[in-house]
């Protein structure tokens, strides 16, 4: 019986640990709207990310961009291990150095698509480059 509570006890302290750790993260966003839940083990880029109302965000995410902003919008559902990259440079500047170009030859996506590939069952995340 004592086990018993003592489990009971860590189970809930678990629990409002989770809590905790999660409120502090989701505070860590650009904006973050009501309504989100963000799964565990997560790795984001906080401070360029925006988040709108009724987001659910899955397990295993990353959503990274060092420069470029991600905004999701409203209504938007991520499974679990969902991966979002986004950058700020060129891919046709082959051979030289990002840190070499100059800040106005450096490229932020504005828009992306996200479609289904023929003959994969995975969406696919594509971002043209502005030029």
């Amino acid at each position: 019986m004592f086990l018993r509570i003592i489990g009971i006890f860590v189970f809930y302290i678990r629990r409002f640990n989770n809590y905790c750790l999660k409120k502090y993260l989701t505070c860590k966003f650009s904006s973050v709207g009501k309504n989100v839940y963000i799964g565990n083990n997560g790795i984001f880029t906080y401070r360029n990310i925006e988040i709108g109302n009724d987001v659910s965000i899955g397990a295993n995410a990353v959503f990274q961009s060092s420069f470029g902003k991600i905004v999701i919008g409203d209504h938007v559902m991520f499974g679990p291990g969902v991966h979002i990259h986004g950058g700020n440079h060129k891919i046709n500047e082959v051979g030289k150095l990002l840190n070499t170009l100059p800040k106005n030859n450096r490229v932020m996506t504005e828009r992306c698509l996200l479609r289904r590939t023929a003959g994969l069952e995975q969406m696919q995340l594509f971002c043209p480059m502005s030029q």
